[in-house]
């Protein structure tokens, strides 16, 4: 009872904190180093893909991001039911991941403003008057020592490092279109001509979505036709793992671009240059 009790009590102090955030009008709008309209997307046309611009937009990713990652993670692990477990992730540990998930979006958007930080937030909202965040794409420029020429180099590269669609509005392109908004940012934005995916190998869905936006397999270098695999860090309820992640690429802007899979040496000698 007194373990209830406190959990109560600690999610009363949260609702408390979030509602005071939400209230403190100076502390809720962001800035982003582009200017995007926002474009009408989805099959049906009943969504549209903009910026973040307030408190509320990040809560509403940081809890997109919570439901569906640490329940896909769930199913692939197949864990045993722990019921204890269970419910203080639920009672308590899936409010505090959002909370810690939430302010680290804001601390980020604070910072989008600078011309010279490339790494953007996009989101799927409803075309309503709810305007629901049902999905988002995260890109910026990322360090991947893969693709350095040099042993101590960093390799950095457009990436997309997040898209993320809530399964009630999957299968109406919003997927293509957030990867295809990505692109056009790197391109006409950003100046970048590759862009780069690190996809979990198990995630069969987010593996057809690049592939059939024009993504190809990176292979390593020494002829053996193997996938260049990387680690990355995953959160997963309130801990953070690395996992292997397949690398995919893809050139954009140019109308002779490569058919077939990369290796890696290609990706070295396109950079180096």
């Amino acid at each position: 009872m007194t373990f209830l009790l406190f959990i109560c009590l600690l999610q009363c102090i949260i609702l408390f904190k979030q509602q005071a955030n939400n209230n403190n009008p100076s502390a809720s709008l962001f800035a982003s180093s582009l200017t995007i309209g926002s474009s009408i997307v989805g099959k049906a046309k009943q969504h549209v893909i903009t910026v973040p611009s307030s408190q509320q937009d990040y809560r509403d990713v940081a809890s997109l991001l919570v439901n569906i990652f640490n329940e896909q993670r769930q199913l692939q692990r197949k864990e045993e039911i722990n019921m204890l477990l269970d419910f203080k992730w639920n009672a308590m540990g899936k409010t505090l991941a959002i909370r810690e998930m939430t302010s680290q979006y804001i601390k980020k958007g604070r910072k989008m403003g600078s011309s010279n930080i490339k790494y953007e937030v996009l989101l799927v909202k409803t075309n309503d008057d709810s305007n629901q965040v049902v999905g988002m794409a995260e890109m910026g420029i990322s360090a991947i020592p893969s693709l350095s020429s040099s042993s101590s180099g960093t390799g950095r590269a457009v990436t997309i490092g997040l898209i993320a669609i809530s399964p009630d509005v999957q299968n109406m392109g919003l997927g293509k279109a957030l990867v295809q908004k990505c692109e056009d940012i790197a391109l006409n934005s950003w100046n970048e001509t590759y862009v780069y995916a690190a996809v979990e190998p198990w995630k069969v869905n987010a593996l057809s979505l690049f592939t059939s936006c024009g993504y190809q397999r990176i292979l390593e270098e020494d002829n053996s036709k193997r996938d260049v695999i990387i680690s990355v860090p995953v959160r997963y309820r309130m801990q953070t793992e690395m996992r292997p992640h397949l690398l995919l690429g893809k050139q954009i802007g140019n109308a002779d671009d490569a058919v077939g899979i990369f290796t890696l040496k290609e990706r070295k000698e396109e950079m180096s240059r």
